[in-house]
C-alpha cells in the first residue's frame, strides 16, 4: 500500500485565508463602529451645545468622584438585565432592556472617551468651537479605541471610559432631579 503524505501546504493556506478574512471583518466592523460613534457624538455636539458644555464642566471637576458614581450607574444598568430575567413581566421586556443597556453603554463609552479627550486637550489648548470639539471627539475615539485593543489593559481602559461617562451623565441627571425637587418643594409666595 502506498503511503501518501498529507498536503499540509494546502491546509495551511486555507487556515491563513480564514484568519485573514476574520481579521478584515473585525477591522471593518471596528471602523464602522467608530464612525457610528463619531456621527452620534457630532450630532450631540451640533444639536445640544449647552448640554455638552454642562457635561464638560462636570467632567472637569472631581474625576474620581465621577468614576465612583459611574461604577454604581454602570452596575445598576447591567443589573437591570438580571432583574428583568428574574421577573415574569421582565422576561417579556428583556429585548427592550437589552437595547436600553446597549444604547446606554454605547453613549457612556462615547461620553467617557470624549470627556477624557477634552481633559487632555484643554491641558494644551482651549476647546471653544464645535469644529474643535469634533476634532477632539475624532481623536479621542481613535486613541481610545486603540488603547482598548491593547491586551490585558484594554478591558480596564474600556471599563474606565464607561464608568467615567456614566458618572458624568449620572451627576447631570441627579442635578436636574434635585433642581426639580427643590422647585416643587419651595412654597409659592403668598399673594397680598
Amino acid at each position: 500500500e502506498q503511503i501518501t503524505t498529507p498536503d499540509s501546504s494546502r491546509a495551511l493556506t486555507r487556515t491563513a485565508e480564514t484568519v485573514v478574512r476574520g481579521v478584515w471583518f473585525a477591522v471593518w466592523a471596528t471602523i464602522i463602529w467608530w464612525l457610528l460613534l463619531f456621527v452620534a457624538g457630532a450630532l450631540f455636539i451640533a444639536a445640544a451645545p449647552k448640554l455638552i458644555a454642562d457635561l464638560t464642566a462636570l467632567s472637569m471637576k472631581r474625576p474620581f468622584g465621577r468614576l465612583g458614581i459611574g461604577v454604581l450607574s454602570f452596575s445598576a444598568t447591567i443589573g437591570l438585565v438580571l432583574v428583568a430575567v428574574l421577573t415574569l413581566i421582565g422576561i417579556f421586556l428583556l429585548p427592550f432592556v437589552a437595547i436600553y443597556v446597549f444604547v446606554a453603554c454605547s453613549l457612556a463609552y462615547l461620553a467617557g472617551v470624549y470627556f477624557v479627550g477634552v481633559r487632555i486637550w484643554t491641558a494644551f489648548a482651549p476647546v471653544g468651537t464645535n469644529l474643535q470639539r469634533m476634532i477632539v471627539l475624532a481623536l479621542s475615539l481613535i486613541v481610545g479605541g486603540l488603547v482598548t485593543m491593547v491586551p490585558f489593559i484594554g478591558w480596564l481602559a474600556t471599563l474606565l471610559f464607561l464608568a467615567f461617562g456614566f458618572g458624568v451623565i449620572s451627576v447631570r441627571v441627579i442635578a436636574r432631579w434635585d433642581r426639580g425637587e427643590v422647585a416643587m418643594s419651595v412654597p409659592a409666595p403668598n399673594a397680598v
